[in-house]
């Protein structure tokens, strides 16, 4: 705990040091925005699923709903906190180039919450999906509206373009919601294979300070 207590007290000044030292033509808002939106569409859905019989899912899979709405609950909010996390981590640097035209960042980490939600969710819609031109549609305007909406937000940039992005997103929302009413079968083996590796990467994680057997 103290060394970890004295890594935040160390980068925090050295941060701050380092603010002072960005010339005013560096795109700040734009590279905030790059980093925003690469946190905001990274999404790792964990389910806790096992290897399992993949016919044995199919017959249980209504029994299942309940517990993937509380899947999804669970992975919206780990996710936002991680999203709330790293945007407190830029909001000095959003200060310093802040002006009477920006909004209070308060008001920005409550957009970047709602816009993580949004692609949390159209993620978990996503997971019925079996086309994979659908797929790479999918997350193609998942980071393009992300971040238009997020480099809007950090320019300040009039309500009505924010507003503009946020039907957009929220008619695709309806859109691939209706798509997968008429196949509501889980991807089982996307499912399992992204559970594997999310849980692989995690054991090579603790792996690099514990051995584990």
């Amino acid at each position: 705990i103290f060394s970890f207590v004295m890594i935040i007290i160390f980068g925090s000044y050295y941060y701050s040091l380092l603010i002072k030292q960005i010339p005013e033509t560096f795109p700040v808002f734009l590279c905030i925005a790059v980093v925003m939106t690469y946190v905001i569409t990274k999404i790792n859905f964990r389910t806790f699923l096992k290897n399992a019989d993949v016919v044995f899912l199919l017959a249980c899979e209504e029994r299942l709903r309940k517990y993937f709405s509380l899947s999804l609950i669970y992975n919206l909010a780990i996710q936002v906190t991680v999203t709330f996390v790293v945007a407190l981590i830029f909001a000095p640097l959003y200060a310093a180039r802040a002006d009477e035209s920006s909004y209070s960042y308060i008001s920005v980490i409550v957009l970047f919450m709602f816009s993580k939600v949004w692609n949390v969710i159209v993620y978990w819609h996503s997971l019925k999906l079996h086309d994979k031109r659908t797929l790479v549609f999918d997350q193609l305007l998942r980071i393009f509206a992300t971040f238009l909406f997020v480099y809007f937000v950090l320019i300040g940039a009039h309500v009505f373009y924010l507003l503009s992005i946020a039907i957009i997103k929220l008619v695709f929302l309806g859109y691939i919601t209706k798509i997968v009413s008429r196949n509501r079968q889980l991807n089982w083996l996307r499912l399992l294979e992204m559970e594997e590796k999310l849980v692989t990467r995690f054991l090579k994680f603790i792996h690099a300070f514990v051995d584990v057997p």
